[in-house]
């Protein structure tokens, strides 16, 4: 009998082969399909560094940082799927190709920033989970989300200074985001929010202050005031 009657004689191994093809799942023909013959690709960019694109369904010619990517390669279409919010196939593609996107992330950390641009918080925490770079892109999106729950999420991912992210909390105004810091962080706040309630109380040029400093801050604004007299 040959190998090939052995296999068909086995229901689960049968299974099992009509669920691949050409190597990769069923699950994720589709989004390999769809790069592969579907989309058209030209240079574009600065010097025809980057690359544009259209797709099928559309005329309208994509740019490379309408998905956070400088190359076309197997990001590609994981980055698609973000963006149009397919989370399972986002997570199968990841799933599958785990060990070369987390390579790729390490010369390019575009997946995080990618996933929380597009709102995709289930991709986010499966991305955190893997071990993928939080980047200060993907905080600075977080940040002008003004999401807590998200920047706490990205904090404990990561090994940037806490600094870094009050900074562009106090840029962006988060006055919410800034209170979580001060109680998660409060040494991290003793010069960066001392910067902020010393910005808030200048005078503008019409007089009076952008806006009154917020309380949690008042004890290190008292300090700078008897420190500089």
């Amino acid at each position: 009998m040959t190998a090939a009657n052995v296999a068909l004689r086995q229901a689960g191994l049968v299974r099992v082969m009509a669920s691949y093809q050409d190597g990769i799942p069923l699950a994720l023909t589709r989004l390999s399909y769809f790069w592969k013959h579907q989309v058209t690709f030209a240079p574009g960019g600065f010097f025809n560094l980057g690359f544009r694109f259209t797709v099928p369904s559309s005329s309208t010619a994509h740019s490379n940082s309408d998905l956070y990517l400088h190359v076309v390669d197997r990001r590609f279409p994981w980055h698609w799927a973000m963006r149009v919010g397919d989370d399972d196939a986002c997570l199968a593609w990841g799933e599958f190709y785990k060990a070369e996107l987390l390579a790729l992330d390490v010369s390019e950390e575009s997946s995080v920033t990618g996933a929380i641009r597009y709102d995709r918080p289930v991709v986010v925490k499966w991305l955190l989970d893997q071990g993928f770079s939080v980047s200060s892109t993907a905080m600075q999106e977080a940040v002008k989300r003004s999401d807590v729950a998200l920047v706490e999420q990205l904090c404990a991912a990561t090994s940037q200074s806490i600094r870094g992210v009050v900074a562009l909390t106090i840029f962006h105004g988060r006055l919410d985001l800034l209170e979580y810091l001060y109680t998660a962080f409060p040494t991290a706040l003793r010069t960066t929010g001392l910067a902020w309630a010393h910005y808030q109380a200048q005078p503008t040029c019409s007089g009076p202050p952008r806006v009154a400093t917020p309380t949690f801050l008042m004890p290190f604004y008292r300090c700078s005031i008897l420190q500089t007299r």
